[in-house]
């Protein structure tokens, strides 16, 4: 039985002169569109099941403008990647798309900005040193595993692989949405039947300047429906959803990210087999 060999595009292979780091390439990007760029990346493999193949990830990716840059890439990947064995080469992966999201929620406003088709070239280069960091992590794992496991190499590579991030990214949303519904429901049932947990249930109302349950779920679903409406009908990707009412803003605004901290919403690091035997 043959094996399907699957990689991810990396900077160091296909820049192998070069030595940017994401810091600097990171220098006037606009901090909303690396979080729009990081949404679409994750809804395409999400969401919409997209290819995630080298070639059509670029040419969905750069404009007329970039040809010269595109055509370059093309080169450099089927010249530095002829001598692998592999039967696709990936540009987008989950995990880097959260990553991007990650250095969108934590980057600054800072002054300056480059021109867009500076940014696309630049944005591109950072994808695939966040691919390259996770890839590092899996090179890590796979060598203890061939001193350590050689019996079982396979098996063990597979859990490597996916141990670390199963949690994060094997989802179907439409039945995640439905479960953790029902089950809200279920624990505010279990809350407002529970003497002692009075106070939490008030602080809650507070926070959200509510006053019974019903009209919670009777706002927070008024959102729903208009934005499932968007997402059926759009084509790939981000979405953006305009709220007009103050008062819904203000609503809303308390289920968003604001102040972002790596430390507390960081991706964990790939578990190696040392951590998990």
């Amino acid at each position: 039985m043959g094996v399907n060999v699957v990689l991810l595009a990396e900077y160091s292979k296909i820049y192998s002169e070069l030595n940017e780091t994401i810091e600097e390439l990171l220098v006037g990007i606009p901090k909303k569109l690396i979080l729009k760029a990081g949404t679409t990346f994750l809804a395409m493999q999400t969401m919409d099941y997209s290819s995630a193949n080298w070639l059509e990830i670029a040419n969905m990716w750069f404009r007329t403008e970039n040809f010269s840059f595109k055509e370059e890439l093309i080169r450099r990947i089927n010249y530095q990647y002829a001598k692998e064995e592999v039967n696709e080469l990936l540009m987008l992966s989950p995990i880097t798309s959260l990553k991007l999201l990650q250095l969108g929620l934590s980057k600054g406003e800072t002054g300056g900005s480059k021109k867009e088709k500076q940014i696309e070239i630049d944005l591109f280069k950072i994808y695939l040193l966040l691919n390259e960091s996770f890839t590092i992590q899996h090179t890590t794992s796979g060598e203890y595993i061939e001193l350590h496991y050689p019996e079982n190499k396979i098996g063990m590579m597979l859990l490597s692989m996916s141990f670390s991030t199963n949690d994060l990214i094997n989802y179907i949303y439409s039945r995640e949405f439905y479960c953790q519904s029902v089950k809200s429901l279920f624990l505010f049932s279990f809350l407002k039947n529970e003497s002692k947990l009075k106070p939490h249930v008030e602080l809650f109302f507070k926070r959200y300047n509510i006053s019974s349950m019903e009209e919670y779920y009777s706002r927070l679903f008024g959102f729903l429906k208009p934005i499932g409406r968007k997402i059926k009908d759009r084509k790939k990707g981000f979405v953006e959803y305009t709220i007009e009412n103050d008062e819904d803003k203000e609503f809303i605004f308390k289920f968003s990210v604001q102040d972002y901290s790596e430390k507390v919403y960081s991706i964990p690091p790939q578990v190696l087999c040392s951590d998990i035997f």
